[in-house]
């Protein structure tokens, strides 16, 4: 008995045309698609207990490396005394924030608090 064979037939995927395919699906997407801008709240809600923010205040900044920086101008830690009782003599409002890295040693942190109290500021400590 002779059987006939049949030839199985190679089926394969053209894998070449469906980067080309995939690659225009992404483009046609991209450009096709609108991308809105987030407006946040628009109404806001009322507090009774709420104070408006002073118009001015000066910014201590001080990094890990204990760099300071008084609205953004670098001040050894010996000058900030004096350059706050400067500044804090120009203006009305007596607000400074200190804005601190989270590893800034305490006693540095403990240090610039008194320096600010020393120059007459009313301290307060920006969070995240």
């Amino acid at each position: 008995m002779h059987f006939k064979r049949h030839s199985r037939r190679d089926s394969s995927i053209p894998v070449v045309s469906m980067s080309d395919i995939a690659f225009l699906l992404i483009i046609f997407f991209l450009l096709t698609s609108t991308f809105m801008k987030d407006r946040g709240l628009q109404v806001l809600p009322e507090a009774q207990s709420s104070e408006p923010l002073p118009a001015v205040q000066i910014n201590v900044s001080v990094t890990k490396d204990q760099q300071v920086f008084v609205d953004n101008a670098e001040v050894a830690l010996d000058d900030l005394q004096d350059m706050l009782t400067q500044k804090l003599a120009k203006t009305s409002v007596k607000e400074v924030t200190i804005r601190g890295d989270k590893e800034l040693p305490y006693g540095v942190a403990v240090r610039i608090i008194d320096l600010i109290n020393q120059a007459g500021g009313n301290i307060g400590i920006a969070t995240q």
